[in-house]
């Protein structure tokens, strides 16, 4: 499995629970961990991955550091869990869609895709079929204005 699979499908709380696993075998767990850093999405992941590494090498591999990654890992791991939890209890509604079956009514499939397509055509006038108002936006927006806005910054510099 790819980057392209496996990353629509992580689970960031999966992943810090694994760290903290005591009852999974520790070679099954170790193999796991090497595992999943193969991945960019959770190489990217810095606390995750000092944890990793710490664990694999039975805490040989930076050893100061990994024990406080461990301690931060426990805090995001718990963090993690209330929002799981609270998305569980609370989940988000989608957006609702609005529907007219006025305009469908009585209407074979092939009739109702003559009426999008007449609507689209109405709507739509440039070549990268896009609606004409989200298209204008785009062509009247300035963009050249953000050109080389953060040249000066680093990565991880906040000013």
């Amino acid at each position: 499995m790819g980057e392209f699979h496996f990353s629509p499908n992580y689970s960031m709380l999966h992943a810090y629970d694994l760290a903290f696993n005591q009852e999974m075998d520790a070679n099954l767990r170790k193999r796991a961990m090497e595992r999943l850093l193969e991945f960019d999405t959770v190489k990217r992941d810095r606390l995750l991955k000092t944890m990793y590494q710490y664990q694999m090498s039975n805490g040989k591999e930076k050893p100061i550091t990994g024990r406080m990654a461990m301690v931060a890992g426990r805090f995001h791991k718990a963090l993690l869990e209330k929002k799981d939890l609270y998305y569980s209890l609370f989940p988000r509604k989608g957006h609702a869609l609005k529907s007219n079956d006025k305009l469908i009514a009585n209407q074979s499939f092939e009739q109702q895709l003559q009426h999008a397509e007449a609507y689209g055509e109405k709507r739509v006038s440039n070549d990268y079929m896009i609606e004409d108002r989200a298209y204008q936006r785009l062509v009247n927006a300035k963009f050249s204005k953000f050109k080389d806005i953060r040249k000066k910054r680093g990565l991880y510099k906040l000013s």
